[in-house]
């Protein structure tokens, strides 16, 4: 789970702090005390000086100012760390062109309303010509696949999550989900915490979580979603041919963006318009009646 703060500092290193605080405290007066049961025991020899209470209270206090000053320059230390992890994550992602322009061009140019276009359009184009296609799938006729310049260039298409498989905007996509899957890696490690990214990294977390083919990919990245086509067992009528639901299954890990998407879910909008993992889901299961693409796993 990520590692919350605590007066700006790992809730982690807190803990090591009071444990070795704790450690040193509890040592010194354990010795102090076996010292002095040594010397009334007759045990150490040339000491006829009993040890006073003075004397545990100065070791004690020696003891915690040495400690105290070795914790505070380790969370210190720590400290400085953290901040340097976090300003070279987040500008690496806003100055890297290849980062930041496969996001801006597959994720944040692409509303979810274009989305549907290409969805329905795609999704009935496979049932009436399945066998007929391979993937990946595009249009370039349409206005969703045009921009400003005219029409949109590969690597920057209007994709369909199910269906472009092996093209180069799988490839850009990709290549931002698994620098956010890096950074949600830190957040679990405790490297950082989902406070400290959401400060200079919060809003592209929203808007990959708010994303509904985002979504949709990561389902069926899991399993949780599949084609038709791609299991062993007979499809139902009407799904997608086998030439068509290319079995890539074997290509993708189903731990995949595991990490990010526990880091997704806070960012993800509930409401009229819910963006939810299982909202997602059941609004594909619903999109599909009649089509019979997909196989869902529950």
């Amino acid at each position: 789970m990520p590692q919350s703060t605590w007066i700006g500092v790992n809730r982690r290193v807190i803990r090591i702090a009071f444990a070795l605080l704790a450690v040193i405290w509890g040592t010194s007066a354990g010795l102090l005390l076996l010292g002095k049961w040594a010397i009334h025991a007759h045990l150490i020899s040339g000491l006829s000086a009993d040890l006073e209470l003075k004397d545990v209270v100065l070791f004690l206090v020696v003891g915690s100012v040495a400690s105290a000053f070795a914790v505070a320059n380790y969370i210190w230390q720590t400290d400085l760390q953290r901040g340097s992890l976090l300003r070279e994550l987040t500008t690496k992602f806003f100055t890297d062109p290849t980062l930041y322009g496969a996001y801006s061009d597959l994720v944040y140019n692409y509303e979810a309303a274009a989305y549907r276009e290409v969805a329905n359009a795609i999704e009935a184009e496979v049932v009436l010509y399945g066998g007929a296609l391979k993937q990946p799938i595009f249009y370039g006729s349409e206005p969703w696949q045009h921009g400003v310049s005219g029409p949109l260039e590969p690597g920057k298409r209007r994709f369909h999550p199910f269906f472009f498989q092996g093209s180069p905007e799988e490839a850009r996509l990709d290549t931002v989900l698994s620098y956010l899957d890096l950074i949600a890696y830190h957040i679990k490690q405790g490297h950082l915490s989902a406070e400290e990214v959401r400060g200079g990294l919060g809003e592209i977390f929203s808007v990959v979580a708010n994303k509904p083919f985002i979504t949709e990919y990561m389902l069926y990245i899991s399993g949780e979603v599949d084609l038709a086509g791609t299991t062993p067992a007979p499809p139902p009528t009407g799904a997608v041919p086998p030439s068509v639901a290319t079995d890539v299954r074997g290509l993708y890990d189903n731990k995949l963006y595991q990490t990010l998407e526990e880091q997704l879910v806070p960012y993800r909008r509930t409401g009229a318009e819910n963006y939810q993992r299982h909202a997602i889901k059941e609004a594909l299961r619903k999109r599909d009646v009649g089509r019979n693409l997909f196989i869902f796993s529950n």
